[in-house]
């Protein structure tokens, strides 16, 4: 404006629109490890304030049926389906995390991932 004052509406507070509207990367991957130790938690028993981005699954008691079973919770509870040698090959909760695939909008593994 002529006055030197920002409107309100200015490229800062301005909405993301199309795909990306609403989309925080940092927000869903805290979000998804915040799921992933919840369930950690439940099936190693384990309470949920031990249980950090360094924590290990084996170390914390797991063994591959409960790793068996934590597919399935991940199947059930967030809608992903990965494969048993992604948690065997990455067993540090945020190796996990950072192995998953890419999920678009609809729950669906995009093209070209696991």
């Amino acid at each position: 404006m002529a006055d030197g004052t920002v409107p309100a509406a200015s490229p800062t507070s301005v909405a993301p629109s199309g795909d990306d509207a609403g989309v925080d990367d940092t927000q869903a991957g805290a979000d998804v490890t915040a799921a992933v130790a919840d369930i950690w938690s439940a099936l190693l028993k384990v309470p949920r304030g031990e249980i950090g981005p360094t924590s290990h699954f084996f170390r914390l008691g797991g063994y591959s049926l409960l790793a068996l079973q934590f597919v399935d919770r991940l199947q059930t509870e967030l809608g992903l389906e990965v494969d048993i040698a992604l948690v065997l090959g990455n067993p540090v909760l945020a190796d996990f995390v950072a192995a998953l695939p890419a999920v678009d909008g609809a729950g669906d593994l995009e093209e070209g991932e696991l």
